[in-house]
């Protein structure tokens, strides 16, 4: 058993990867969530890392520590604040009734058969027959 664990502390970072990621995809199969898998996964990779360089008991310690500070540091940047501002924006628009009043503007714009003309040349074939086809 000793072999075993020197021979996994002799690995590199490369093929402790592998067999990380060889079961993350065990449990996925075994039929745990993928969330999970990857966190279970992600941690005993952590800990194995770790353990190899610096022995089970500091590697267990700084693995448990990185495990808290990792995921959060790759999240909390500015610019992936954006993406559930835009979609909120989105929902309240829907649904306080701007985006179906704006499509209606945009249709009554082109009524005139020159912008009618333009609209069809510069949308998709698709579109021209969908704005055709509406009734409002």
């Amino acid at each position: 058993m000793t072999e075993l664990f020197q021979a996994m502390g002799q690995m590199d970072n490369m093929t402790i990867g592998l067999w990380i990621t060889g079961l993350m995809l065990l449990l996925v199969i075994l039929g745990l969530r993928v969330a999970f898998a990857a966190a279970v996964a992600g941690f005993l990779g952590l800990v194995w890392i770790f353990s190899a360089k610096l022995g089970f008991e500091k590697g267990f310690i700084v693995a448990a520590k990185m495990a808290g500070t990792i995921p959060h540091s790759k999240v909390s940047s500015v610019a992936l604040s954006l993406i559930p501002t835009f979609i909120l924006i989105g929902f309240l628009a829907y649904h306080a009734g701007l985006t179906k009043a704006l499509f209606e503007a945009a249709i009554s714009s082109t009524n005139s058969s020159r912008t009618s003309c333009i609209f069809n040349s510069c949308t998709s074939q698709k579109l021209a027959i969908f704005r055709i086809n509406t009734n409002f």
